[in-house]
């Protein structure tokens, strides 16, 4: 993105997903202080912002503070409907079927023949009825960790993971690499995600991962060089960036292309 968005008309300019693209740092400063200046904005704009929050918060697995930012959504217009679907997805996950059925029956109202709502509600009910596992624990450490993560909660997220990452070491050193994100800790991220790379025998890359990774090395050759030099480890492989990966092309094959373009 060629002018960083700092204003809220710039920012309602762009989807939801461009703006993650600008990371946790921008999100940070520039998203979360503006989303709070309410006496500032029309309500039109107030929704449209607690609703980029809400749906970057769920993007980054923060489950909790995404429904609260939905939940303000609907307070402030009980017909801005991509708030019930974020609402929908986050009470069917932790396991509230009946307040998902509520998120769906309010988007009936709006859409009372939309046959994919027909079928989500009809699951809700069967996850009632059969007393279906939850996803997402609210109360587990992971839960936790990501919450703390989006709040900036980087110190508390270091205590819990660094006595982890040697007994169960990929996900917990992907959350560490994310907190020393978070703080910009530029040589640790550096040194963490060699390790992580060398040292997992499957190499999972999400967009989170990128997310919190600072922006300096994100944009620097030797991130790319070290993922590059461990390619064939690589399993799942998202971007920031939404390409896709061609048809033709293996993920090796394409990872491979991507770093050769990140190293030149």
């Amino acid at each position: 993105m060629k002018n960083i968005p700092t204003t809220i008309s710039e920012i309602l300019a762009h989807e939801t997903m461009t703006l993650y693209t600008l990371g946790y740092s921008w999100f940070s400063t520039v998203l979360l202080p503006l989303s709070k200046q309410t006496a500032l904005h029309t309500k039109e704009q107030q929704v449209q912002l607690f609703q980029i929050v809400a749906e970057i918060y769920q993007e980054n697995s923060a489950y909790g503070i995404a429904k609260i930012y939905y939940k303000q959504v609907v307070e402030l217009d009980e017909t801005y409907h991509e708030a019930y679907y974020g609402l929908m997805y986050l009470y069917e996950i932790t396991g509230k079927y009946y307040a998902a059925i509520q998120a769906i029956d309010k988007l009936l109202d709006a859409y009372p023949d939309n046959q994919q709502l027909l079928e989500d509600k009809s699951r809700m009910q069967e996850n009632v009825i059969y007393d279906t596992p939850y996803f997402v624990d609210s109360k587990s450490l992971l839960f936790v960790t990501y919450a703390a993560l989006a709040l900036g909660e980087s110190a508390t997220v270091i205590e819990l993971m660094i006595p982890m990452i040697d007994e169960d070491g990929d996900l917990f050193l992907q959350l560490l690499l994310a907190a020393y994100g978070v703080q910009n800790e530029v040589s640790n991220y550096q040194s963490g995600w060699q390790r992580y790379c060398e040292q997992t025998e499957e190499i999972e890359i999400t967009k989170t991962d990128w997310f919190y990774m600072p922006k300096q090395l994100y944009e620097s050759a030797v991130i790319w060089q070290i993922l590059y030099n461990n390619r064939h480890k690589v399993v799942d492989f998202e971007l920031l960036e939404e390409i896709e990966q061609p048809d033709n092309c293996t993920l090796i094959e394409w990872v491979t292309t991507i770093c050769k373009q990140r190293m030149q």
